[in-house]
């Protein structure tokens, strides 16, 4: 092969990379793992952004996209592969920014464990790329009181006259982490290894507080966009943001103590009779500046004092106008 040939074969492979490199977007996303009998559930929502893929046969919500998933544990074993290619997903929601986007979502049951998961979305057309890696870990392993990962939501529905479990509850996930103002932002959270009492009740407490975070927790493939105002220092109202929860009973709900934001901490005290334990809860973030904020939850079995703490970031911004 001449040394020209070598050249033109060399030039179309670095136009190449660079057309693919292009065509490369993020894919904000929410990974939540929970115990289910035995094993582990990592479930697994992700938005893929319209501009990034093409759509297929005229229809905005058709595509031809191809999604792979591999999870390997910290030591390299593979304990899950797969490929799928569906033709039709959802839009992430019905207004604003969430219309530019698909919704995906997959769910794997695994034996519990710390594993590395790889999601992966290819459009067949214009071959364009998204791609994330989450750390998954078992929650509750050796018996220890623990919690699940946050997931954040739009809506949660309650079956009507059902006790909810995470099976019949509709919910309504958001990767995109993103609420305007006037919304309220969903949070579900299973508990579990509760200590029961001699009457067989449990009784558990979850704080939380809302503060700003720092720079070092903030990833921008977890967003839409990491653009955020200079409001760091305004002042809290002091205004409880919790909105009393509709989906069970023996609920109290106070203030522990209050102060500038990041220092407003909201207790709420549960009795149940499971060993395992589920919740939700509502925020009315109408009093939050814009900008992005760090909701964390400190969960208390209180017949042991043992606690355990998540926490989840997600941006609040004024609504748009419809056409955006």
């Amino acid at each position: 092969m001449s040394f020209r040939v070598k050249s033109i074969l060399l030039l179309v492979l670095v136009l190449a990379a660079d057309v693919s490199a292009n065509k490369r977007y993020t894919l904000p996303h929410m990974v939540t793992t929970y115990r289910e009998d035995k094993l582990i559930v990592v479930e697994m929502s992700y938005a893929i952004p319209r501009a990034g893929i093409a759509a297929s046969g005229g229809n905005r919500d058709n595509v031809r996209i191809e999604q792979t998933i591999s999870v390997v544990d910290r030591l390299g074993n593979s304990y899950h592969s797969s490929f799928a290619r569906p033709t039709s997903l959802p839009p992430a929601g019905s207004t604003s920014i969430r219309r530019n986007y698909l919704l995906a979502h997959e769910q794997i049951r695994l034996p519990p464990n710390e594993y590395d998961l790889y999601v992966g979305v290819r459009d067949l057309k214009v071959r364009s790329t998204g791609s994330f890696h989450s750390i998954c870990r078992a929650p509750g392993e050796g018996g220890r009181f623990d919690i699940s990962d946050l997931q954040l939501a739009t809506q949660i529905i309650s079956p009507r006259d059902e006790v909810a479990t995470r099976q019949n509850l509709v919910i309504h996930p958001n990767p995109l982490r993103l609420y305007r103002k006037g919304e309220r932002v969903f949070v579900f959270l299973e508990l579990y290894n509760l200590h029961r009492d001699e009457f067989g009740q449990t009784q558990f407490e979850i704080a939380y507080r809302m503060a700003r975070p720092v720079e070092q927790e903030l990833q921008i493939e977890l967003f839409e966009s990491l653009q955020r105002n200079s409001s760091y220092d305004e002042e809290d109202s002091g205004q409880s943001y919790l909105v009393p929860s509709k989906h069970r009973q023996g609920v109290r709900i106070e203030k522990t103590w209050a102060g500038r934001e990041g220092q407003t901490t909201i207790a709420t005290q549960y009795v149940g009779d499971a060993t395992q334990d589920l919740t939700y809860l509502e925020f009315d973030i109408a009093q939050l500046a814009d900008g992005i904020h760090k909701l964390t939850l400190i969960a208390t079995d209180l017949a042991t004092k043992e606690m355990a703490t998540r926490s989840v970031i997600f941006r609040v911004i004024e609504p748009l106008p419809e056409k955006y």
